[in-house]
Parts: C-alpha cells; sequence; structure tokens
C-alpha cells in the first residue's frame, strides 16, 4: 500500500466540496418548488429572501422542505423567527451576506441564489457559536456531577420547565 498522499488529499478535499454543493444546490431547489418558484426564473429581493429563510430553516430543522405546502414551509419560518432565540440573528447575517454576494444585482437567479446560500452556509456556524457554548454550558450544569457526561432524563426534562430550557423537549424514543 503507497497510503495517502498529497494528491489523494486534494482529490478527497474536492469530492467533499462538491458533495456539499451538490447538497445545498438540492435544498434550494426544493425551497424553490416549494413556495412556487422557477428555477429558469430571476426573482426580486424579497422572493430571494423567502427562499433564503425557507432554505435556512429547513436547513436547520433538518427537514425536507420538498414534502411540504408552501403553507407549511412558511409556517415553518414563521415559527422559527417567533421561538428560536437566535433565528434572527441568522437571518441578518443572511440579508448581510445577501447583499454583499449580489453586489448590485436588483434580481437574481437560480445560480446567483446558490452562491448566496453558499456563502451563508460558509459563514453561518459564527453566528449560531454563542448559541451551542450556551446550549453545551446547560448540558453540563444538569450533568450528574460525577464527570461522566450523563444526564438523568427526568433532569433533562425538567429544565424545560424548571429552568425555561426549551431546546431540551426530545422524546426518550429520539434521544436513543
Amino acid at each position: 500500500a503507497r497510503g495517502f498522499d498529497q494528491h489523494d488529499l486534494a482529490v478527497l478535499a474536492a469530492t467533499l466540496e462538491n458533495l456539499i454543493h451538490s447538497e445545498a444546490e438540492g435544498r434550494l431547489e426544493a425551497a424553490y418548488k416549494t413556495l412556487g418558484r422557477r428555477l429558469d426564473r430571476k426573482l426580486d429581493e424579497s422572493s430571494v429572501l423567502e427562499i433564503i429563510d425557507t432554505y435556512m430553516a429547513g436547513f436547520i430543522e433538518g427537514v425536507d422542505v420538498s414534502t411540504m405546502s408552501r403553507e407549511q414551509a412558511l409556517d415553518l419560518v414563521r415559527e422559527f423567527a417567533q421561538d428560536l432565540p437566535g433565528f434572527t440573528k441568522i437571518q441578518d447575517f443572511a440579508r448581510t451576506t445577501l447583499r454583499e454576494t449580489a453586489g448590485t444585482l436588483t434580481t437574481m437567479g437560480f445560480l446567483d441564489v446558490t452562491r448566496v446560500v453558499e456563502a451563508i452556509s460558509e459563514g453561518w456556524a459564527r453566528v449560531v457559536q454563542p448559541q451551542f457554548k450556551l446550549m453545551r454550558d446547560r448540558l453540563l450544569e444538569l450533568e450528574d456531577g460525577k464527570g461522566t457526561g450523563r444526564i438523568a432524563l427526568s433532569e433533562f426534562h425538567a429544565s424545560t420547565v424548571r429552568k425555561g430550557w426549551w431546546q431540551f423537549s426530545e422524546t426518550a424514543d429520539y434521544l436513543r
């Protein structure tokens, strides 16, 4: 066996980048179709923002928006904006990225929006990092105190009521 050399690493990196691009493009296409937008038409800024919000909400929730009606997708975005702390920061970041990426464009085609979504995907972790740190700190606070990293299921669920930590409401079956 000759091992893994620099060329192999470059091929692997290119393959991963292509997979990520393809997944982003597929999710974006699903958002377009769910919202009744055609891929071959240019869109104004408000339509692009509606698509980006739908894309991001579906991505964060881990749902396939192509299985939703237009109304369900828009409800998902509204629920996220209302219930998910930090989603408005993600939206603000998305809007800033749109303006930076689009430049002087007044309408955008699918490839333009794809570039925006890829730029958002590359940078959005910075925006949500404080939320991840907060969640980690809260989980550590719930830990059993023995340094095992374990949390009693009763403590996990009680934190939603006692502390208002809505993030920890998954069912026992889901956690398994």
